[in-house]
């Protein structure tokens, strides 16, 4: 799990830029018809599905985090 979520963050980078490229070569010649590769259709799939599992990777270590620091104050409050 520690690995996939070290990497992933990265993954995504590499999509967005290639995305970025496309969109930009797209503008410039859109003789080329980059935008409506089915190749292009499936890394904006790949993006979303991987943004999205980051956002919930983080949402759960910030959560499991948060009630850790909860449970050391409750510890130390009851002392």
């Amino acid at each position: 799990m520690k690995r996939i979520s070290k990497i992933l963050p990265h993954i995504s980078i590499v999509i967005s830029f290639m995305l970025m490229t496309i969109f930009i070569v797209d503008k410039f010649n859109s003789a080329l018809g980059l935008t409506d590769n089915t190749t292009t259709k499936w890394l904006m799939f790949a993006l979303s599905v991987i943004s999205l599992v980051c956002a919930v990777m983080l949402i759960h270590t910030q959560r499991s985090e948060y009630r850790k620091r909860l449970e050391r104050s409750e510890q130390q409050n009851s002392l």
